[in-house]
């Protein structure tokens, strides 16, 4: 196996990384470029470290002894000018002032200090030809975040988790050409630091348990392209913070302050060759669409939690990754919600084909229904609202109940419908509103338009309390009861009856219900103070 698709490998399995003393290639087989090198190790003081197969090792695994401080020592009898350096992050002190060229110490001595991080990185002319490559042992996360490059962060800073090996090796760029990945973890309500990175589309949080978000961690692995990842969250009580690069976290430790919404971008070559993709579950929405490139994920606003993320590098100009790890969209054709956002939930009645009329036998309630909540939603959507629809597909199964559970989180939920009776003469439309009297105001105008639209005498409102095996003080109509359990005032909306034949004829044609459509989503953006 060449070092290219051994290093993707490591890259990408990460927690289970296999050691790379072992990988039989060496960095230049020329012999133009060596390393060498000692570290300060807890209980043991100075150790020389291990060069073989290309791969420098200082430190220790399995003893539980921190790095204190580092030499690296490179040697360059290439045509090319530039050397190694690097800097460290220390416990009490923080980041190096400065970088240091190979051959300096960079750490302590006598201080019982741990190095908690360290970049790395190669100058001049060299760094266009040659790329070094570095991994750390942390403490309790071991190898999980895997290599890295090009002056990246490679530990962690913030945590108090010592560094207890470093692994360093220089690879020319033609070997190097490895396809960038994306890596990040998150700190979870009541679990603290996932101690494993995830990579390319795995989810990272919890979906089902109801935990925030307090923070993530995130950085790319791109050896041969120039470039990095950066990245800002919203959180509660504090709003958006600063970007931060990779490597950096972002959100808080100790608070248990949610992280409500996201932005992440690339930087450098990077950013001109590749798209980030992002997106997250969010309270009461479940998976939001996909974001890319600075947009915002989650919800600003709202006090919503984020509880996972999957975050995805995709080509320039590449299509969205759709499912990933078979996650779905739940609410699809968004990208953020924010606090001045409304959100209108729209329920296609009735699946299938279904509901013939008994005087124009090509009309089909179902065919309605469908046809005009598609052309509602698109007329909503102008007008800047978020529309989230029950189904997918027409033939998409669910039950009534459910559907109406579909509004959770939304400002209105609308089931359209037409209505029918043994009396062939009757001919008005009417909204069924919840029995809460939320949706009232609102459902009488609706009524009332599509009174006018139609060309009709008479529209009527009802409030229509449960019988029979529901109770009383529930609403009859199941999508109704619904919506009312997750807090969203609802409407049953029947576009006046398909057993008269004026009615059915009328709904039959597109055309009307394009017009049909544009007058709702009118009363609807006056009503929301949109239009």
């Amino acid at each position: 196996m060449n070092l290219a698709k051994r290093v993707v490998g490591i890259a990408l399995m990460l927690a289970m990384c296999v050691s790379v003393v072992n990988i039989p290639v060496a960095a230049d087989s020329a012999g133009n470029l060596a390393l060498g090198g000692s570290a300060h190790v807890q209980d043991i003081g100075d150790q020389n470290g291990t060069y073989a197969d290309g791969v420098l090792t200082l430190g220790t695994t399995g003893q539980s002894k921190r790095l204190e401080s580092i030499t690296v020592n490179f040697t360059n009898n290439t045509a090319y000018a530039g050397t190694l350096e690097y800097k460290v992050h220390v416990q009490n002190i923080g980041w190096s002032a400065d970088w240091v060229d190979a051959g300096q110490s960079a750490g302590t001595h006598g201080q019982s200090l741990r190095l908690e991080a360290i970049e790395m990185q190669l100058t001049g002319d060299l760094a266009n030809h040659y790329v070094v490559m570095y991994r750390v042992h942390i403490q309790d996360y071991g190898d999980a975040q895997g290599w890295k490059t090009g002056g990246l962060l490679a530990g962690t800073t913030g945590e108090s988790k010592r560094l207890e090996q470093l692994q360093v090796m220089i690879v020319p760029k033609d070997q190097a050409s490895i396809t960038p990945s994306v890596l990040y973890r998150v700190h979870r309500q009541d679990y603290g630091w996932e101690t494993e990175y995830k990579s390319d589309g795995l989810k990272s949080g919890t979906t089902g348990e109801g935990k925030r978000l307090e923070a993530i961690y995130m950085d790319v692995f791109s050896p041969n392209i120039a470039g990095g990842i950066t990245y800002r969250t919203h959180i509660q009580d504090i709003g958006w913070q600063d970007w931060v690069t990779g490597g950096n976290m972002s959100g808080t430790e100790g608070q248990s302050k949610r992280l409500e919404g996201i932005e992440i971008k690339l930087t450098g070559d990077l950013a001109d060759k590749y798209d980030v993709y992002y997106r997250v579950h969010a309270q009461d929405f479940g998976w939001l669409d996909w974001a890319k490139n600075g947009e915002t994920s989650g919800t600003v606003g709202r006090s919503k939690r984020l509880e996972a993320i999957q975050v995805v590098l995709v080509a320039k100009g590449g299509a969205a990754p759709g499912a990933v790890y078979g996650v779905n969209t739940d609410m699809p054709g968004h990208v953020s919600l924010t606090g001045s956002d409304h959100i209108i939930c729209l329920d296609a009645g009735h699946i299938g084909v279904y509901n013939q009329s008994p005087v124009v036998k090509s009309y089909y309630e179902s065919n309605f229904t469908w046809k005009l909540h598609n052309y509602l939603a698109q007329d909503l959507q102008a007008y800047g609202f978020i529309v989230v629809k029950t189904r997918a597909t027409q033939d998409t199964p669910l039950g009534v109940y459910e559907r109406g559970l579909c509004a959770n989180g939304c400002d209105l939920f609308i089931s359209i419908h037409s209505d029918a009776s043994s009396n062939h003469s009757i001919n008005n439309p009417s909204a069924y509103c919840s029995i809460n009297g939320q949706a009232d105001v609102i459902g009488d105008r609706l009524a009332s338009t599509i009174q006018n639209v139609m060309g009709v005498q008479q529209y009527a409102r009802y409030n229509r309390h449960g019988s029979g095996s529901v109770a009383y003080d529930r609403d009859y109509y199941g999508v109704l009861r619904g919506c009312t359990d997750v807090g969203c005032p609802g409407i049953l909306l029947e576009h006046s009856f398909h057993t008269n034949a004026y009615a059915a004829n009328w709904l039959l044609s597109d055309e009307n219900l394009q017009k049909l459509a544009a007058a709702e989503a009118l009363v609807i953006a006056q009503y929301y103070g949109k239009a």
